[in-house]
């Protein structure tokens, strides 16, 4: 349900009070009072609130509700109600403080970028305004009293002179309020040919895609600018990322956001942003969750790479930097495939829900465990839920299964003595080399085979080696290694770790150190998800339709936050089509990749 009525432009005096007064009515998110009397109140409606679009000469404001048909007159009068409150002047001082501060900290967003300035100076010079408008705007709102908003409700809010459309099963609706116009009834006379319907539909879709190529390698290059590296990999996070992906989706018009950031005081932010934007479709009870997320893995040994890695630039089809891949090829996929129903004008066959998640890369405690630890229960059963974070070069493969995650640290402690004289110390980096070659050995221990899988074997790999000693002719009294185990899901990790820590102790004895293990990271694997569940059939229907080959089923050893999902009973699918360069030199990602798999989110979202 949707009201709307002409109300004042940018040119009139009440302009900035109308913004503020808008504001607090409903575009304000959770604090304003349509969402808070309509969803968090009366619980009758999951997305509710207010828009105000305002031209030189004249303005349009609405108010909104996606609500259940039962309640569609009640939502309506609640409304209605907050309206008539507004014109009788109930709006607080507190309001009005919280509604500008929050208008100015976002104004100052809109001039990130050179792009934005020029697009703002065209708009004003099209627009005819005063040339000092920008310059006046913080001035403007500031200055807005209480009287203001009276005066601007009082004013412009007719309730007479609003229309309203209410979408919905009029049979269901029951008695419209007494002492209200009786409301006009419009029964649409379907298409014939529904499924020839849905594929024109898609066509529209995917040409629409298609025009967004530059589009979508400016916003690769401008989310590789913002490094998102985690604290534990020696980086502040990602809430400068997240900031600027936020802004970019409210330009682009996703205007439905939720954020459920995990406090962290290991990052100048003190917060590791996790946040959700929504895109209402037919069918409300299911969600469709395209889930990327944002943090970053550093970028290693920079002579190994041809260019800075966090100034991404495109040569031969390719867009290359630090994160181009993973996981901002199909975040980036994800955003447009949504952006063009908004910009088609398609309503999705069920709600698109894009989720953007931070610490991925390690422990995944400040991201989606986190979310899936709070009491509100974002995800439905029903939902169809895909995390596009591992694939094939090909895109054939699903995946529904994960190896456990073990990844180990190795602290060898002997006594350091001089170089010429080995007698006088023990040597712990001759200890740990011994101890890497004998964990080498696991392989045969757990050398089960299971063809779901590729590699289809448990790997133990040592992987990062810290510096020990600085010179040359010293021996060395402590060293660090660390390795990352994948191990099949029959092994239970408790086990593998009893191995290990039998294999250690037998160094320890032969070399007469001490060897201490840490756990860095220890997920033990979930229950896949059914190769014939809904998520994994609509995949294959969509694959199949945009890259013409037959998707299958299979497992990985990467962890991706699929697992996560699994392990609360989620069935979640991992699929990409992606060259699997992450962690690499050069990483980079096709650009038809990108468009590729946009075109199949986009067919997700379409499928009824």
């Amino acid at each position: 349900m949707v009201s709307g009525e002409l109300t004042v432009g940018k040119k009139h005096p009440d302009f900035y009070a109308f913004e503020i007064l808008d504001f607090i009515i409903g575009s304000g998110g959770f604090p304003s009072r349509i969402f808070a009397a309509v969803r968090n109140n009366e619980g009758l409606a999951y997305s509710a609130g207010s828009f105000y679009r305002a031209r030189p000469a004249y303005g349009v404001f609405g108010t909104y509700a996606f609500t259940k048909t039962e309640s569609t007159y009640q939502a309506t009068r609640l409304i209605s109600s907050i309206l008539r409150d507004a014109v009788a002047g109930s709006l607080s001082e507190k309001e009005l403080a919280w509604a500008k501060k929050s208008i100015l900290n976002g104004f100052i967003f809109s001039f990130e970028h050179s792009a934005q300035i020029t697009s703002q100076q065209m708009t004003m010079v099209f627009e005819n305004l005063p040339a000092d408008f920008l310059m006046s705007y913080r001035k403007n709102i500031e200055s807005v009293t209480r009287d203001d908003l009276k005066r601007a409700a009082t004013l412009h809010l007719n309730e007479k002179k609003r229309l309203t459309l209410i979408l919905g099963e009029t049979d269901k609706f029951g008695k419209w309020p007494d002492g209200s116009p009786q409301p006009a009834y419009i029964t649409p006379t379907p298409l014939p040919g529904d499924a020839t319907m849905d594929k024109m539909n898609f066509e529209r879709i995917c040409r629409r895609i298609d025009s967004y190529r530059e589009e979508m390698i400016e916003l690769q290059k401008a989310l590789t600018a913002e490094p998102a590296v985690g604290p534990l990999n020696g980086g502040d996070g990602e809430m400068l990322k997240a900031r600027l992906l936020k802004k970019r989706l409210q330009d682009i018009g996703f205007n439905d956001f939720r954020n459920y950031d995990a406090p962290d005081d290991s990052v100048t932010s003190g917060l590791r942003p996790n946040f959700l934007t929504e895109l209402k479709g037919q069918n409300t009870s299911r969600r469709v969750w395209i889930i990327t997320h944002l943090d970053i893995v550093p970028p290693g040994e920079l002579n190994l790479w041809s260019a800075d890695p966090y100034t991404a630039y495109v040569k031969d089809g390719h867009i290359y930097g630090r994160g181009t891949e993973d996981n901002q090829q199909d975040m980036v996929a994800s955003i447009f495939a949504a952006k063009a129903f908004m910009d088609e004008g398609i309503v999705p066959s069920s709600t698109i829900a894009l989720f953007f998640v931070a610490d991925e890369e390690t422990s995944g405690g400040k991201g989606l465990y986190h979310v899936l630890d709070l009491p509100e229960a974002v995800f439905s059963k029903e939902d169809w839920i895909v995390v596009p974070d591992s694939g094939n070069p090909e895109g054939s493969l699903i995946e529904i299964a994960e190896k456990s995650i073990l990844w180990l640290g190795f602290k060898t402690t002997g006594k350091q003595c001089h170089g010429s004289k080995p007698q006088l110390g023990n040597n712990a980096f001759s200890a740990a080399s011994y101890l890497v070659t004998r964990l080498s050995k696991l392989r045969k221990r757990y050398d089960a085979v299971d063809p779901l899988f590729e590699p289809p074997a448990s790997t133990f790999e040592p992987t990062k080696k810290e510096a020990n000693v600085g010179n040359i002719n010293t021996i060395p009294g402590e060293d660090v290694f660390y390795m990352d185990c994948r191990v099949l899901p029959q092994y239970p990790l408790e086990d593998v770790l009893k191995e290990i820590s039998k294999i250690t102790r037998q160094i320890e004895k032969k070399f007469s150190v001490t060897i201490e293990i840490s756990k860095h990271q220890y997920v033990q694997s979930t229950p896949p998800t059914s190769a014939d569940s809904p998520v994994v059939n609509a995949l294959k229907k969509a694959v199949k339709d945009v890259y013409q080959l037959d998707a299958f089923a299979g497992g990985v050893g990467a962890g991706t936050v699929a697992a996560y999902l699994r392990r609360k009973g989620y069935p979640a699918a991992v699929w990409s089509k992606t060259n699997m360069n992450a962690h690499q030199p050069d990483e980079n990602c096709p650009i038809d990749n990108m468009i590729g798999n946009a075109k199949v989110f986009a067919h997700l979202f379409l499928q009824p």
